[in-house]
This record gives C-alpha cells, sequence and structure tokens, in this order.
C-alpha cells in the first residue's frame, strides 16, 4: 500500500484524478500506480483469507465448548491421520464402581474391604473413590486405621503401610513381586477376563487376600462418534489402555476401532507415538490423566478430555473439551477440517479474482476507482466467507 501511494505521488503534472467523476482521469487505461494498487490489495486479500478464517473456527470451536492454545493447533489438527484414544475417561465415564467381592480362602469379605480402603483412601483416582464408596455401602462399621507411608506406582496401583500392617492394591502385574499365585486366584482372574471385565488384587506381603471387579460403562455416542471420525478422513484409531488384553478387545470390537494395545504404562503410549510419527503420521492423543501427560505433550496434537482432567495432562495438550463429551472430539475434528478448507477457497478465489482484475485493467475495460472498490468487494468476499464458517451447520 506504501508503494502504490509513493507511485501516484509520482505521477506526472498533466494527471487529474477526481474521486467524484471517473472520466476526469486521463489518461484511463494506462494508470502506472493501478498494477501496483492491485498487486498491494492482492496481498492483503490473501494475508486475511487465513487469519480471519482461523479467528471464525476459533470462536465456532469455542461455542462448542472446544478451547484451542492456538489457531496453529486448529490447522494441525485437521491433518491428522492417526488418532489414539485412552479408554478411561474418554471411550469411558471415567466413574467405575465395584460390581463384585471376592475373598479367597482365609480371608472374609469384611478383611478384603478393609484392606483396600487402608490404601485407597488416600488416593484420588476414580478406582480408588469407586472402592470407597463401596465400602461405605457394604461394610458401613468398617474401622479402618490411617497409613503411615502411602505410594502410588503409575498405571499400577498403591501401597500402604502402618507399622507391621502391609497392603498393596492393583493390577495383576504389581503383585509379582516374589510371591507365588495360587490356583484359585489365577482361576478367578481367567474368568473375569473372560467377561471383558477388569479387577484389582489386594494383598499383604505375601498373599493375595482378595479382588474386586470393576466396571466403567463405555459412552452411548462412542461407536457412532468413531464412525464419524472415519468419515472426516482419520484413517487409524487406536485404543491404548492399561486394561487386559481380553477387556481391551471386547472393547475394540463394540466401539469399531482398529487397534487395541492393552496393560499400557505411560512409557508404552509414548513409545506408540513416537513410533507412529517416526514412520511420518500425523498423530493425536486424547487422554485425561497424569498418566497420559507424557504422550499428549508428543502427539502432534494433544487433546485433554473434559474439565476433570488433571492439570498436568491440561497443560501437556494443545485442545482441550470443556464439556467432557465424546461429540466434541468430532467437532473439533470436523470444525479444523472446515477451517482449513474455507482458508483453501478463500485464497483460490482472491488469486483468481485478482488475476481477472489485472486482465482487465490491461485491457483497458476498467479504471483505477472501479478497480480498486471491485478489489475493496473481494475483500468484503473474503470477510463474508469466514463468518460463513462460523454460522454454518457443521
Amino acid at each position: 500500500a506504501l508503494r502504490a501511494v509513493m507511485t501516484c505521488s509520482r505521477l506526472p503534472a498533466n494527471w487529474s484524478i477526481s474521486f467524484f467523476d471517473t472520466s476526469a482521469m486521463t489518461p484511463r487505461p494506462n494508470c502506472a500506480a493501478f498494477p501496483v494498487i492491485v498487486r498491494s490489495v492482492t496481498m492483503l486479500a490473501l494475508v486475511l483469507s487465513g487469519p480471519l478464517t482461523i479467528y471464525a473456527g476459533l470462536l465456532r470451536a469455542a461455542r462448542h465448548g472446544v478451547l484451542f492454545k492456538g489457531g496453529d493447533i486448529l490447522e494441525k489438527l485437521a491433518s491428522i491421520r492417526v488418532l489414539l484414544l485412552d479408554k478411561t475417561g474418554t471411550l469411558t465415564y471415567a466413574k467405575p464402581r465395584v460390581s463384585s467381592l471376592q475373598a479367597f480362602t482365609g480371608f472374609t469379605g469384611q478383611e478384603v474391604v478393609e484392606a483396600a480402603v487402608f490404601v485407597e483412601r488416600q488416593s484420588n483416582h476414580p478406582i480408588a473413590r469407586a472402592i470407597c464408596e463401596y465400602a461405605a455401602a457394604t461394610f458401613p462399621e468398617a474401622n479402618v486405621p490411617k497409613p503411615t507411608k502411602f505410594l502410588e506406582f503409575e498405571g499400577g496401583g498403591a501401597c500402604a503401610i502402618k507399622d507391621d500392617y502391609y497392603i498393596k492394591l492393583g493390577a495383576a502385574w504389581l503383585m509379582e513381586d516374589g510371591r507365588e499365585l495360587e490356583q484359585e486366584v489365577l482361576d478367578w482372574m481367567a474368568g473375569v477376563r473372560a467377561q471383558g471385565l477388569s479387577f484389582v488384587l489386594v494383598a499383604n506381603r505375601t498373599k493375595i487376600l482378595g479382588g474386586l471387579v470393576m466396571e466403567d460403562a463405555l459412552r452411548e455416542n462412542a461407536s457412532s462418534i468413531m464412525t464419524g471420525l472415519r468419515e472426516l478422513g482419520l484413517e487409524r484409531l487406536i485404543m491404548v489402555t492399561g486394561d487386559n488384553a481380553q477387556t481391551a478387545r471386547q472393547v475394540t470390537e463394540a466401539v469399531g476401532l482398529d487397534e487395541a494395545v492393552s496393560e499400557c504404562m505411560p512409557d508404552t503410549k509414548l513409545v506408540r507415538i513416537q513410533q507412529e510419527r517416526r514412520q511420518g503420521f500425523p498423530v493425536g492423543m486424547v487422554g485425561d490423566g497424569i498418566n497420559d501427560a507424557p504422550a499428549l505433550a508428543a502427539a502432534y496434537v494433544g487433546i485433554a478430555m473434559g474439565t476433570q482432567s488433571s492439570d498436568l495432562a491440561l497443560e501437556a495438550a494443545d485442545v482441550a473439551l470443556i464439556n467432557n463429551d465424546l461429540h466434541d472430539l468430532y467437532m473439533a475434528v470436523a470444525i479444523s477440517k472446515a477451517t482449513v478448507r474455507f482458508i483453501r477457497i478463500s485464497a483460490i478465489a482472491a488469486v483468481c479474482g485478482n488475476l481477472v482484475l489485472v486482465g482487465l485493467s490491461l485491457a483497458g475495460v476498467i479504471t483505477l476507482v472501479g478497480g480498486v472498490l471491485l478489489q475493496v468487494a473481494l475483500l468484503a468476499g473474503v470477510a463474508l466467507m469466514s463468518a460463513l464458517l462460523y454460522v454454518k451447520r457443521i
């Protein structure tokens, strides 16, 4: 624009420009400033086509409870081809409940529950809250001491100690610390796994006291959302979970995923994302817990599921789904792809429109003022295209 003004200021003395009478501009077709003005405003149209559309896309996403950390994230999400999804809190509601209790030989159900509460009362994990609620409903008279030491194992469970009283609670692999699992325990675990359910074991220093079967309902719209994501262009949908292989397989079949990685630790999720990225696939990760934070940070685009996500997960993620609704994941991808599509349409329209204007100016069909007015109309069209993204039904 500055170049255009400077060029106009150097026009010959015999030029007379009137903004009220375009015929007073002589000579009409051969204005040296016109190509410069056209080029300048062309660049303005191209530059505005991106920010205006991205701004409209960010507003549209925010209206649906999807917060992006920047416009570049909105564009990056449109290129995702592989998506990893954590099971608990993403495909399920992260509201587990205890469906049944098993006390093994030598122990009672109350002893198992009291031992479990001894550990889990110190934790904020959803499974811990479910166990404490179950204990309050089934054995309200239980008197559980407070431990002097407490330790949580990432993706595995926890343990608590008070004097000589030592209790460990968690996954089966956590119990493989030198103790021998009796056949009764192995048979029970096999039966629970065959039903596609998850469980936690409760043990002291030498024996498995019992087990608790956990249930966490799948989201009703999980299957339809996965179908919608495929229609948007995602090629592979992979579930990563700490559950056993049988449970992971049943969830994969029920939801319609391509693959399931079971018994995942936080480093396993991170390794899988690094493998996908080394193969050249833009990979996204959806999770909500502290254990998901490394994978969310390493992914091309990390998505935190809901406001119940841990602070670390929200910090590591690039996108936050505020409403804790799986449908918002679909909307995030749909809006990002629509935004990129509108940017391309606006840029192509700007280029083509300006090529037409240049051709008309060289042919002497339009005047300087007419060309500028048409150029302004083109800019207005770019702005209207961005507004259309905000109001158009996606």
